[in-house]
């Protein structure tokens, strides 16, 4: 039985015991990766309503997330804990260069930009209102031993998500996808998170091409 002043902390799972220990509250996931399913859920959801009917019944009061949450640890644990697939969120694809040599590189998709940890850490659950869009096309092939792959036909970058968005729409043959390249640069446009509030930015920071710094740790408080 807690206090009436009681609060929990969602975090993911690798910083629970420094929760306990340092700030002596309440986790949601610890290292003996008890929550961290309900941990993951919350940072892949989709919409502020679902992350908020996670949170409400752990009297959650603070979100405390880090770059690795949003990027690194998004695409190994918390995906494979919330249960989905990580091909819902990010895939490799592929193209070709001179002498047909092929590359791959990331490509992240709107599901990933929409996700909590990422409209918390990457964009401080402001308003996004993206400077453009990518459309790739592409087509299913497979490597000479056999393993499928996706390769890139043809990139186009549209002004706005409407075009985008109608772009693909207009298509009636092929396969379209709206993508990403960096994890801080939305292709999508994302509503303000109505019920988080950043109140903190460690002085620690990590160097992005696109933006510059960004604190490596973020707290957010949540209020309904």
């Amino acid at each position: 039985a807690y206090p009436t002043s009681a609060y929990g902390v969602m975090v993911w799972w690798d910083y629970g015991h420094m929760v306990t220990r340092i700030a002596h509250r309440i986790p949601t996931a610890n290292p003996h990766q008890r929550g961290a399913g309900t941990a993951a859920r919350f940072f892949v959801s989709q919409d502020e309503l679902s992350a908020n009917k996670i949170l409400d019944p752990l009297g959650v009061r603070y979100i405390i997330v880090d770059n690795t949450t949003a990027t690194t640890k998004f695409k190994g644990g918390i995906i494979e804990f919330s249960g989905e697939k990580a091909a819902e969120f990010f895939d490799i694809y592929y193209r070709q260069y001179d002498g047909g040599r092929l590359k791959g590189d990331y490509y992240f998709y709107p599901e990933y930009y929409r996700s909590l940890a990422v409209r918390l850490y990457n964009f401080n659950g402001g308003r996004v209102a993206p400077q453009s869009t990518t459309v790739i096309s592409y087509r299913d092939k497979l490597f000479p031993e056999g393993d499928p792959y996706k390769e890139v036909i043809d990139l186009k970058t549209f002004s706005n998500y409407e075009a985008a968005a109608a772009y693909i729409s207009g298509q009636r043959t092929g396969s379209y996808k709206i993508v990403g390249t960096d994890p801080f640069m939305s292709p999508i446009p994302l509503e303000p998170l109505a019920n988080y509030k950043l109140i903190y930015s460690s002085d620690q920071s990590i160097m992005n091409p696109a933006i510059g710094k960004v604190p490596e740790v973020k707290v957010f408080e949540y209020k309904r």
